[in-house]
């Protein structure tokens, strides 16, 4: 008698105690947003509103992969990194830039040339995301794109650019992707008056295959953002002698060719005269990027304008960094060192797993004892 009031009680304060841990867990819930962000199983993104503007520039090292998203849901990438980045690429664009979005899609891609370091991942988008309209450069195959213009044209025939090239040829003749390419004074008209608007390349030829890189402008909410790829200074000559400041004066420029002297001028930051400059680089890179004469442009313009100081943002110091802009119109800014210090796991799914452990703990033992006095008997 006295052992049944024993295992009696014991059961009762396990049942107890098991409702008040579910209870626990279940008003956890309610706190969901910041536990993930407490345990690392999510970036803290609170701060963006669901109909923001969106512009990652993800750390892909010593190159460019830009992700945007405007205030419409329409998306866009430029660019995608070295192919050793494909996997920390996807697990971005995946957990991060479509983090809410059951329909993970681009509706533009643009490449800004053939290298490597902007190319390489660009097969990958087009194999695990459907992509409405594509963007290349002028840069042609050899041996299978010879007829397509008149006088001079560059080529090159390296492997990642072939393959990528390849590819968009199978897409454009399945009705996939309509590929066409980047030339100047294109536009993509977006809703909330956003726009993309494509300035370079002006001319048909280049020596440089970094020459053939589109100067880009879009905007939404009214805040304007400058995309550069590796374009040069005769680019931003160029782009400086067909468009005045309505069209180049920016609040974020994307600085061309990872920060090198090859790029931004005085003259140009003048014309752009952006409130920040964002730098892809990689660190440590042996190319010494950032260069010390664009910083120094950067040193005196900040000197000598009357303009709000240029603030330099480098994505080997800040990791992924993200300039959002909600409907009020104001730029911020926020960043993610390492997409791969998060696990990417929704708090409710930790919560329903560990339900599932406490109640085996609780109920295994009586399930046990009850089926072992079943066969005794």
């Amino acid at each position: 008698m006295f052992n049944n009031k024993t295992n009696k009680s014991k059961l009762i304060n396990s049942l107890i105690i098991y409702v008040s841990i579910i209870a626990f867990m279940l008003i956890s819930l309610f706190a969901s947003n910041q536990i993930e962000i407490l345990f690392k199983l999510k970036p803290n993104l609170l701060s963006i509103n669901q109909n923001a503007t969106e512009v990652h520039f993800v750390d892909v090292g010593q190159g460019d992969a830009i992700l945007i998203r405007f205030s419409d849901d329409k998306t866009m990438i430029v660019d995608s990194g070295e192919s050793k980045y494909e996997k920390y690429l996807l697990n971005y664009i995946n957990n991060v830039f479509f983090r809410d979005d059951k329909n993970k899609k681009f509706d533009f891609a643009l490449l800004t040339h053939s290298d490597s370091d902007h190319s390489g991942n660009m097969v990958a988008i087009l194999n695990n995301y459907e992509v409405g309209q594509f963007f290349r450069p002028k840069i042609l195959i050899d041996g299978l794109e010879n007829e397509l213009f008149e006088g001079d044209v560059k080529y090159d025939n390296n492997e990642t650019y072939c393959a990528l090239i390849s590819k968009l040829y199978e897409l454009k003749l399945s009705n996939k992707t309509k590929v066409e390419f980047s030339t100047m004074d294109s536009y993509i008209t977006l809703n909330n008056n956003a726009y993309v608007h494509i300035l370079s390349p002006v001319k048909n030829y280049y020596s440089n295959t970094n020459e053939y890189s589109p100067i880009i402008v879009f905007e939404n909410y009214g805040v304007k953002f400058m995309l550069t790829g590796d374009s040069t200074k005769d680019n931003e000559l160029e782009v400086m002698n067909n468009y005045d400041s309505s069209v180049l004066d920016v609040d974020v420029l994307k600085l061309a060719h990872h920060g090198s002297n090859t790029s931004t001028s005085l003259e140009f930051l003048n014309a752009t005269s952006p409130k920040y400059a964002i730098i892809s680089v990689g660190e440590e890179n042996t190319y010494g990027h950032p260069s010390r004469e664009t910083l120094n442009n950067i040193a005196t313009y900040n000197e000598n304008s009357n303009n709000e100081d240029i603030k330099i943002k480098q994505t080997q110091n800040l990791g992924n960094i993200i300039c959002y802009v909600n409907d009020d119109g104001i730029l911020n800014f926020t960043n993610i060192l390492n997409a791969d210090d998060y696990l990417f796991v929704d708090w409710w799914i930790i919560v329903l797993c560990l339900i599932l452990i406490v109640s085996c703990f609780v109920f295994l033992p009586i399930l046990l004892k009850s089926l072992k006095k079943g066969k005794t008997k």
